[in-house]
């Protein structure tokens, strides 16, 4: 994955083309905090380094329809 062109060259960005990108683009998304991590995912399974080497914390989504900074 390209994070700085968003772009990248697997097999499923490659071929299918899909409309929220591949798992590679969602990751850095959810890195970035573009796009709330899931407020259903279990938080304990969530990698502690995601997010680490950025500027922007990653969200995850509450129950009231907002979202908070996640904090591993």
């Amino acid at each position: 994955v390209d994070a700085i062109a968003d772009t990248c060259d697997c097999p499923d960005a490659l071929h299918r083309a899909p409309d929220g990108g591949c798992k590679h683009r969602l990751r850095v998304a959810l890195a970035r905090g573009e796009r709330p991590i899931p407020g259903w995912v279990d938080r304990s399974a969530i990698d502690e380094q995601l997010g680490q080497h950025l500027s922007a914390s990653p969200l995850i989504a509450t129950a009231d329809g907002g979202t908070e900074v996640f904090e591993a």
